[in-house]
């Protein structure tokens, strides 16, 4: 096992994958008001976290130095200053070779892995 491994925030794109494919052509927040948007996967996308804001490691290239996205309550993406006070989420990578031995992914029944 790797003992140099981090844990950081969770990129948008990663986010965006993490729900069905469906959802995978939606923009992120729908300007036009219409909701057509990333809010449209909460019942699909398994790092959707119910009324949480949460940050993400992305940052703006166009927005000043100090924007990255985040991830709204509602399932959008949305684009704002670092500060306030949203959630941080963990987040990491497993190599190719880990893989899920068992588990829900409940707190009661967590996955269980294996290299």
């Amino acid at each position: 096992m790797e003992k140099n491994a981090k844990i950081g925030l969770p990129y948008m794109s990663e986010y965006m994958y993490a729900a069905t494919p469906t959802y995978w052509t939606y923009p992120g927040y729908d300007t036009t008001g219409n909701g057509n948007d990333y809010s449209q996967s909460t019942g699909n996308n398994w790092m959707y976290l119910p009324n949480e804001w949460y940050w993400t490691l992305s940052p703006i290239s166009d927005y000043s130095k100090d924007s990255v996205f985040l991830i709204h309550r509602d399932g959008r993406i949305n684009v704002n200053l670092v500060c306030g006070s949203s959630r941080v989420r963990p987040s990491f990578s497993l190599a190719l070779n880990v893989n899920l031995s068992g588990g829900s992914g409940t707190e009661s029944d967590p996955y269980r892995i294996e290299v």
